[in-house]
């Protein structure tokens, strides 16, 4: 169990309080509150500083910090690892004043990855966190894959973020297996999502286009003659 405490600006660790996934899902919610409510009424480039200021940013740190912490409980440790895995995959392709989350820490961010591939590589990964994995390499196959040049160094569009991290050959291993298209309504229902914080309202808003796409003609029939007659 992971020992924390609720501070002004969030959670940190502490050892007087033990804190739960559905504590820190309570947490996490009111910050994506916080963040909702300046969406439509911030210019773009006020929202990061005004979420910087009001310590929305260091909160969600605490929050992804406390998922990861979570990570090795045996009831909570899947879900906790797949909302930090996305945590830092959307921190890292989507800006702060979208998402609340700013810098997370390098070595954490790691260590999650190193997980991840671990589930995966002795089979333990459930289909979630599978379809998860191969959605966001699909979205950016540079996050997780296409890391390292021919000679083995990193890419100048990812090499700030890989720098002093070590490969991770099974991930990469995985993510190059061919699969088809992702069928999203195969893996969740619209209830399978709820209070899962920012990874659920993502995840609900994806499933919810691709059945919009599902629903919508294919095709146009074609286009009835004008009648000039009237």
């Amino acid at each position: 169990m992971l020992c924390l405490i609720v501070y002004k600006h969030g959670l940190a660790p502490h050892g007087d309080r033990t804190m739960t996934l559905s504590k820190v899902t309570t947490e996490e919610e009111r910050l994506l509150k916080d963040v909702d409510r300046i969406q439509d009424t911030l210019p773009f480039q006020e929202k990061g500083p005004y979420l910087q200021a009001r310590g929305v940013l260091d909160a969600y740190a605490a929050v992804y910090d406390a998922y990861v912490a979570l990570i090795d409980d045996t009831s909570d440790g899947t879900e906790a690892l797949k909302r930090a895995l996305f945590l830092q995959w959307i921190a890292f392709v989507e800006p702060d004043a979208f998402t609340g989350i700013g810098a997370l820490d390098r070595g954490t961010q790691h260590r999650v990855l190193e997980e991840v591939q671990r589930r995966i590589v002795e089979d333990h990964a459930d289909t979630e966190l599978v379809w998860m994995l191969r959605w966001y390499d699909s979205m950016t196959a540079w996050y997780f894959d296409d890391i390292f040049d021919d000679g083995g160094n990193p890419t100048p569009q990812t090499a700030w973020y890989f720098e002093g991290c070590a490969e991770l050959p099974g991930l990469r291993r995985f993510l190059r297996d061919k699969h088809g298209d992702i069928q999203l309504a195969a893996i969740f229902t619209t209830g399978s999502l709820d209070h899962r914080g920012q990874m659920g309202e993502y995840w609900l808003a994806m499933l919810q286009s691709q059945e919009r796409r599902r629903a919508s003609p294919a095709r146009r029939g074609p286009r009835r003659a004008r009648d000039d007659s009237c």
